[in-house]
C-alpha cells in the first residue's frame, strides 16, 4: 500500500468485505480492500494485496498521464521494474539451462548415431530404444515420435 502511494496519490484502499478480530488486533491491513482510483475503469478486491495491485498497475497506471507522484522512491513503478527485472534474468537463466541440457541431449543423439553404424542388429535396437527414451530435455518432447 505505501508502494501504490508512493506511485500515485489517486491510488486508494478502500475496505470491502467485513472486518476481521485480526486486523484490529494487530494494526496490519489484512482486512479485504478494494484498489480503486478515480480515473481507472474496474475494480480489484482481496485480501492479499500484491497480486491485485500488480494487476491494476499493469491494466492501468502504466502511460496514464493523469498519474500524480509523489517523487517518493521505491514506489509500486520501482517495484514492478525490479520485478520485472528479475523475470527477465531468470527467463535468461532458464533459456540458457535448456539450451545447455538440449546441447547435452544433442551429444548423446550423435553418440549413438555413430555407435549404430558399427553394431550388430541386436545393439542398433537397442540404441533405438535407448533414444526412443532420450527425449529432449530443452524442447518439445520426442516420446511417441
Amino acid at each position: 500500500m505505501t508502494l501504490a502511494r508512493h506511485h500515485c496519490t489517486r491510488l486508494e484502499f478502500v475496505a470491502n468485505g467485513g472486518q476481521g478480530m485480526a486486523e484490529e488486533a494487530t494494526g496490519l491491513p489484512i482486512n479485504p480492500r478494494e484498489v480503486q482510483c478515480p480515473i481507472a475503469h474496474g475494480r480489484m478486491t482481496a485480501t492479499n494485496l500484491e497480486p491485485i495491485v500488480l494487476a491494476f498497475y499493469r491494466e492501468n497506471c502504466i502511460g496514464c498521464e493523469l498519474r500524480r507522484p509523489t517523487g517518493v522512491v521505491p514506489n509500486l513503478a520501482s517495484y514492478v521494474e525490479g520485478l520485472d527485472e528479475l523475470a527477465a534474468t531468470e527467463h535468461a537463466r532458464e533459456v540458457e539451462r535448456r539450451t545447455a541440457l538440449h546441447d547435452e541431449w544433442q551429444k548423446r543423439q550423435e553418440q549413438r548415431r555413430a555407435l549404430m553404424a558399427q553394431c550388430d542388429e541386436a545393439m542398433v535396437s537397442a540404441l533405438r530404444d535407448i533414444e526412443m527414451l532420450d527425449v529432449d530435455p530443452g524442447g518439445a518432447s520426442n516420446y511417441g515420435q
